[in-house]
């Protein structure tokens, strides 16, 4: 007896070793799952259409491109001085919406054009409105042991449920019951979409207000370039959204003596809060309006709105307001026409 006694009070202590080994060890692998898990997947933010716009330019027209200093960034743009022993003055180019600082549409040809016209020309490379869009951002995907537990779980008491379903009635044992299906994750997207109107509506109110503070910091800081240049005239000329952002900003903002606004096809942006008729009421500024119907759908809508932006001028007491349409029927030839009439008048205002 006291020999077998011996023998396993000799084996004890190595049990104990064993036992306490496998433990930490065990311990030491939860504490690496639990690491890994808690790391969190991070994508790389791409960049806006207006910063890849940029990078081209930097490659393309590396002489042109500028960078004009703001109070939190930094804004591209593209200037050309004028073919000109004395300079006329500077054109301010402003794009629409998804358009660059050399739009194809007007903006690339005019600024280029005026340029022989003895004007100095600066064409704004706009940020975009809602940067969020060209954005791919998702949560971090953080696994967790308590998840799969509660997977299996719910798969198992699935199954079983299933099971007895079958046995109590065999009829309905292929068609799956609805209440049965259950996703995690599509009950938590389903909870952030809201179809209240008066949330949407603060939504794009919100945005607005964020793009008009945006535009008004570019604008800020252009006018201040600007100054530097010491321009005899100073001329804008904006077109599609451009345009809207440009009066919006005009009517909230003392800036500088502006000799003129030229709005190219004007078109409201999907934040508007004012109408062209409210902004033309407001600035005492020579402004000339060129509309086309043949790039607006539909033509009666475009008509509609310059003949609103007419009658708004009229109502003032004192106006220099001009309108233009432009008769063409098709798209290449009716931005011809603009380019044209655009010049002609540049012409004719210096004469």
């Amino acid at each position: 007896m006291r020999y077998w006694l011996s023998i396993l009070l000799l084996f004890l202590p190595l049990s104990l070793s064993n036992a306490q080994a496998e433990e930490s060890t065990q311990e030491g692998e939860n504490l690496e799952v639990e690491a890994v898990e808690a790391v969190e997947i991070e994508r790389p933010a791409l960049n806006s259409r207006s910063q890849l716009a940029a990078q081209q330019f930097r490659t393309i027209f590396p002489e042109q491109l500028i960078e004009i200093p703001g109070t939190t960034n930094h804004y591209s743009a593209l200037y050309l001085p004028a073919n000109a022993k004395t300079a006329k003055g500077l054109i301010v180019f402003v794009p629409g919406l998804l358009e660059t600082a050399d739009s194809a549409t007007n903006i690339a040809q005019l600024r280029r054009a005026v340029t022989d016209k003895g004007w100095h020309s600066l064409s704004l490379n706009l940020p975009d409105p809602e940067p969020e869009l060209l954005r791919i951002e998702s949560t971090p995907i953080v696994l967790s042991d308590t998840h799969f537990e509660t997977e299996t779980e719910t798969e198992t008491e699935t199954e079983t449920e299933t099971e007895t379903a079958d046995n109590e009635n065999p009829d309905q044992a292929q068609e799956p019951a609805a209440d049965a299906v259950s996703d995690p994750f599509l009950d938590n997207d389903n909870a952030t979409i809201s179809t209240d109107e008066t949330i949407t509506d603060l939504a794009a109110e919100s945005t607005a207000v964020d793009y008009a503070d945006t535009i008004a910091e570019v604008l800020n800081a252009t006018l201040a370039y600007i100054e530097t240049q010491q321009a005899k005239k100073l001329i804008f000329i904006a077109q599609h959204e451009g345009a809207y952002w440009l009066l919006d900003y005009l009517t909230t903002h003392k800036t500088q003596p502006i000799n003129a606004l030229l709005l190219i096809n004007p078109r409201y942006p999907e934040q508007k809060t004012r109408k062209f008729s409210s902004f033309i009421s407001e600035l005492d500024i020579t402004m000339v309006d060129f509309y086309s119907t043949s790039l607006t759908a539909p033509a009666t809508e475009a008509v509609s709105e310059a003949k609103e932006r007419l009658n708004a001028s009229k109502r003032k007491e004192t106006s220099d307001f001009q309108q233009f349409k432009i008769n063409a029927s098709g798209k290449k030839l009716a931005q011809k026409q603009t380019q044209t009439k655009v010049l002609g008048w540049l012409h004719r205002y210096q004469q």
